[in-house]
């Protein structure tokens, strides 16, 4: 099941990536049909990340995240569901301009470092089997996309206010 499971997260890698150029697209033309789109390949691609991110685990026999692998699928599947809510919830799509490539840079450091998966986290099993693991790789990894969606908005901000003062 490694091989499905980084199928899916290829598939979910490839939606992102569909879901940003949607979105830059939407920046110009600025139409609703594109905005939907974007939402819906957006929320394909989070369910694409959870299912590998469940086959990934369900390979490993262990819901750990021992490998950069397994922390940049985490990661990347935080920060898309933290600006999915952002965008449902206050119609600010334009956040994703900045937050889309900080979870396409995930994926692709999660895909690249996939072939490493697992021989990394056999050697590991038994020296980091911990109850802390359970809770403290997924709140880190929670941590870092509420920061990385802080730091986004701060910048997206700060681009608007020196445009606002160039007026």
């Amino acid at each position: 099941t490694k091989e499905y499971a980084v199928f899916y997260f290829d598939l979910a890698v490839i939606f992102y990536i569909l879901s940003c150029l949607l979105l830059i697209i939407n920046f110009y033309f600025n139409k609703t049909i594109l905005q939907t789109l974007q939402t819906v390949f957006t929320s394909i691609a989070i369910i694409a990340n959870i299912v590998a991110l469940l086959l990934h685990w369900q390979d490993m026999r262990m819901a750990h995240a021992y490998t950069i692998f397994d922390l940049m699928v985490f990661v990347s599947l935080a920060l898309a569901i933290v600006y999915l809510l952002i965008n449902l919830k206050y119609k600010r799509p334009d956040l994703g301009l900045f937050i889309l490539p900080m979870v396409i840079i995930a994926g692709l450091v999660a895909l690249f470092t996939a072939s490493d998966a697992h021989g990394a986290a056999d050697s590991m099993s038994f020296a980091m089997d911990n109850l802390w693991l359970y809770i403290h790789i997924p709140l880190i990894s929670i941590g870092t996309a509420f920061f990385l969606t802080a730091f986004a908005t701060g910048l997206m901000y700060f681009i608007m206010e020196k445009q606002l003062k160039q007026k």
